[in-house]
């Protein structure tokens, strides 16, 4: 139990590192090549599927760099039929509709092509590795057992990161192309929201750094922070759509009710998922079908990084709380104004009789309608005057909000 408690969970920040294209290239048309597809690539079909082969008037045509085959110059090769029966062709799956073939001679022609398929990679971690695996002899074989191991291999190179899937978190940057090469089979994925640790949002000022916690920690996003648009004049959650014009349909549906929004939002990604599964399946495709994870929308951090973003949450609750009042009484007054009878003749009308004065409802009306006009510049020059900015923003203070959690 001490050796596990040690051992607290991790995020575990997996990049790759991979022959670039020009040392791909330059290794193609130098040396001999095996060119030997991955049977994984198959998963990925319905991206490459509608591209490979392109069609043969974009074939790349010979320019003196690359190897072609003799076929691009009239000469026929064997049939398949004659050729030595020890000496197969390799074929990593069995091609279908969905899953067609890669015909080798088109990845000798396009190198670039090839590079995606065939090129030299392995990932790594800066994550540190548990203490507890170099101790002792008795350590290790304790964390060995309760499930850490070298794990992510790609294509080309074994696994050397250690991670447990039981209770650590694989971190990966944005989709780029090298992420073909993993093939992880995660229960449950976070989807990250960039605000808690972009240095451009007013976030720092709330928080404290800790030395003694630097191991990444999760927080689920909430609704509140739609605010950020009103108060920070910065989107700080993309997933709420531009201007947060996603959050505002869904609280339109729902009855000015968007506490759901982030997990409905993160089902429909689920269901995005499970399409993209069963696609290549129905079409009556051989892969076997994998598990889908369960998602969630969160901030990904320090947990000093998210102690400062609770209370961020706790003054714009505040402030938005003060915000609805004010608006409220500005409600108020203008109603109120609304409702005094407005006298026949004009206010500022010159009284011929100097003899006569003022009715006395025409001067209440006069001290009111100064009184407004007070309010109204207060409201247009004053602390209000980022709402008269972002007007399209005020359904966030005419609607309704769910209070942060304050624990």
């Amino acid at each position: 139990m001490i050796y596990l408690l040690a051992s607290p969970p991790r995020f575990v920040h997996v990049k790759e590192a991979h022959e670039d294209q020009e040392a791909f290239e330059e290794r193609f048309r130098t040396t001999i090549v095996q060119i030997k597809l991955h049977p994984s690539i198959a998963y990925l079909a319905r991206n490459w599927r509608e591209r490979i082969p392109f069609p043969r008037t974009l074939w790349k045509w010979y320019d003196g760099r690359y190897q072609t085959t003799l076929e691009r110059y009239g000469f026929k090769g064997p049939h398949p039929k004659h050729q030595p029966k020890h000496q197969p062709k390799h074929q990593p799956w069995e091609p279908t509709r969905e899953v067609p073939s890669i015909p080798y001679d088109f990845l000798s022609e396009n190198p670039q092509v090839a590079w995606e398929l065939l090129r030299i990679g392995s990932f790594y971690s800066a994550a540190p590795i548990p203490a507890m695996l170099h101790v002792t002899s008795e350590s290790r074989h304790v964390l060995i057992d309760y499930g850490y191991e070298l794990a992510f291999r790609t294509r080309t190179c074994g696994p050397r990161t250690w991670f447990n899937f039981k209770t650590d978190v694989l971190y990966i940057d944005r989709y780029s192309p090298e992420w073909d090469d993993m093939d992880p089979d995660p229960c449950q994925l976070f989807l990250e929201e960039p605000g808690l640790r972009d240095p451009s949002h007013n976030l720092s000022g709330y928080m404290r750094r800790d030395v003694s916690q630097e191991l990444w920690n999760f927080t689920p996003v909430l609704e509140i922070d739609a605010l950020s648009t009103v108060f920070e004049r910065k989107e700080m959650v993309h997933s709420t759509g531009f201007e947060n014009m996603g959050l505002q349909a869904y609280k339109d549906d729902n009855m000015g009710d968007g506490s759901k929004f982030f997990v409905d939002t993160a089902c429909k990604y689920e269901e995005q998922l499970v399409s993209m599964r069963d696609d290549p399946i129905r079409g009556g495709g051989s892969l076997v079908p994998y598990k889908i994870p369960k998602i969630s929308i969160v901030y990904i951090g320090y947990p000093w990084m998210c102690r400062g973003l609770f209370d961020w949450r706790r003054v714009v609750w505040n402030r938005y709380q003060s915000l609805k009042e004010e608006e409220s009484r500005s409600r108020a007054v203008e109603d109120a104004l609304r409702s005094i009878d407005v006298p026949r003749k004009p206010i500022y009308e010159k009284n011929d009789d100097t003899n006569s004065l003022s009715s006395q409802s025409s001067d209440e009306f006069r001290n009111d309608m100064e009184a407004w006009e007070e309010l109204r510049n207060y409201y247009e020059y004053g602390y209000h005057e980022m709402f008269e900015e972002h007007a399209r923003h005020n359904w966030l203070l005419t609607g309704t909000i769910s209070a942060p959690e304050m624990g």
